[in-house]
């Protein structure tokens, strides 16, 4: 079965999220903005791709017109590639030197980030070292406002979710009898 038959809305909704962070970013007044999330923990990144790696770090950068991606691990990256409509991944077991080179070439002196809050600072100390003078804004409260307002897209996506939710249940519902268990309701 499948749920959602709009793959063509659903790229220019991440084009249009993308669009969206970038005026965050001008707005701030910063170059660029890096968007980093791990062990779960990245809802930006996966607001703004449409794809979250199962395990490692994961990095967005936007800067102008142009995003890049680098992970932690390589076996992901055609599954990245496919979701996100984003050509340009890399991955590294330690990817925070790709991260700095993406950095260095994007000219980056004022880098808004999302994320922050998770980033190591083994990382945040490698990224400010290989770019001396750069200056770090935080930008993942306004990314997360974002993030929460929701389009007419979201909406009738989050709507079919819940009714496939709700046909499941309904069935569990139907088969719970006392002495039943978990394994044989599904």
């Amino acid at each position: 079965m499948r749920l959602f038959d709009d793959a063509g809305a659903w790229r220019k909704e991440l084009e249009d999220r993308r669009a969206r962070a970038r005026q965050l970013t001008d707005a701030a007044g910063a170059d660029a903005l890096l968007v980093f999330g791990c062990d779960r923990h990245g809802q930006g990144f996966r607001y703004l791709t449409g794809f979250e790696p199962v395990l490692g770090d994961m990095w967005l950068l936007l800067d102008g017109s142009d995003a890049q991606c680098v992970l932690t691990f390589q076996w992901q990256l055609p599954e990245a590639r496919a979701a996100s409509g984003i050509e340009r991944w890399e991955a590294a077991f330690d990817p925070v030197s790709l991260v700095v080179a993406l950095l260095r070439g994007a000219a980056v002196r004022r880098l808004a980030v999302a994320g922050l809050d998770r980033l190591p600072v083994p990382a945040y100390a490698a990224i400010n070292e290989g770019i001396p003078g750069l200056e770090v804004l935080d930008l993942g409260a306004e990314l997360g406002a974002l993030r929460r307002r929701k389009t007419p897209l979201e909406v009738k996506r989050l709507r079919a979710a819940a009714r496939v939710t709700d046909c499941m249940l309904d069935a569990a519902r139907e088969r719970i009898r006392p002495g039943v268990t978990e394994n044989e309701i599904v």
